[in-house]
């Protein structure tokens, strides 16, 4: 018997479930106070009659939370974002880089980050 291998999409929100329980591709439109939202971009690589090898996975996921001044900089923040790190590599991708953005209602971090997977 053959063993499923995840897709890019249950890879992702098995590393963040245990994080932040709300985790959606592209758009979040509900009322939780914090959650993740991922895109990606699919690119193929070591292409030979016409069909690619493997796929590089390049993943932009935004954590976004309730904002309030130096929200960023407090230790519970920070202990998260290193839990969110850590839980992205051990689920195969890459460490990621990470972004501070946001306004005047929600703080958000987004990490990049990438995965390759080569059963295509």
């Amino acid at each position: 018997c053959k063993e499923k291998k995840m897709d890019i999409d249950e890879i992702i929100k098995a590393a963040m479930e245990p994080l932040v329980p709300v985790c959606v591709i592209d758009v979040y439109g509900g009322k939780a106070e914090e959650f993740v939202v991922y895109t990606y971009t699919e690119t193929p690589l070591d292409v030979g009659d016409d069909v690619p090898h493997a796929i590089r996975y390049t993943v932009h996921l935004h954590w976004v939370f309730p904002w309030r001044p130096g929200i960023t900089a407090t230790p519970e923040v920070k202990d998260k974002k290193k839990k969110i790190n850590r839980a992205l590599v051990k689920a195969g991708l890459t460490y990621p880089t990470v972004t501070s953005a946001g306004n005047d209602q929600w703080a958000e971090l987004v990490f990049e980050t990438e995965y390759l997977d080569g059963n295509v």
